[in-house]
């Protein structure tokens, strides 16, 4: 018998009996259908033994980076820059520094002119673990502890004073570093820190280069 033969034969076949509804089957017959294809996908799903995560693309490089930033809750805008470094095992140490406009607030009361303007910066160590994405991307969690200072300028009919507090400042993130080639880095960032029971949400960009 050819294979025109065999088409025929096939054709001549009922459809309903060629092809039986997985209702219509005996349950023995779905649950092996089920079992195989269970078998099948955790073949698929695990095609090789589980390994620990390649390095990253800072991987034993030192990086450093700035850019611009903008805070929540009269944070307003600032400049920041930070510089680290990325051990073979992915683990990221290192350090920020982040200083933010503030907001200027002017009044009059009772013919009394004034103004108060308000500057804030921060200082912190930083620790973090850089994932790996590929050979451009590199997704990087972060905490980090140090300090903040919060300076202030009041001024009365043109006579300014200026007052000062400074206080232990804890941050927690997030940012991302696309390399647009084997050193310069761009990419977003974003923080909550956490200071003199005051919070604010810090989003970023930077532009950076690894070494």
């Amino acid at each position: 018998m050819n294979a025109i033969d065999m088409m025929e034969e096939e054709a001549a076949v009922p459809t309903s009996k060629r092809w039986r509804p997985l209702s219509t089957m005996p349950v023995r017959c779905r649950w092996k259908i089920l079992a195989t294809l269970l078998v099948a996908q955790c073949a698929f799903a695990v095609p090789r033994p589980a390994r620990a995560l390649e390095p990253a693309q800072t991987a034993g490089r030192v990086q450093a980076s700035g850019g611009p930033r903008f805070g929540t809750d009269n944070v307003a805008f600032g400049l920041g820059a930070r510089g680290g470094y990325t051990i073979d095992n992915n683990v990221y140490v290192g350090g920020a520094l982040d200083y933010f406009l503030g907001q200027s607030t002017t009044y009059s009361v009772a013919g009394v002119n004034g103004s108060v303007t308000n500057r804030l910066w921060i200082l912190s160590a930083e620790g973090g673990y850089d994932f790996g994405l590929g050979e451009r991307v590199v997704v990087r969690p972060y905490g980090g502890l140090g300090v903040g200072g919060v300076t202030g300028e009041v001024c009365v009919q043109g006579a300014c004073s200026s007052t000062g507090t400074t206080g232990f400042v804890f941050t927690v993130g997030g940012l991302l570093n696309y390399f647009l080639g084997e050193r310069m880095f761009i990419g977003p960032d974003l923080r909550l820190f956490h200071a003199n029971n005051t919070s604010a949400l810090v989003i970023g960009a930077h532009f950076g280069a690894a070494f």
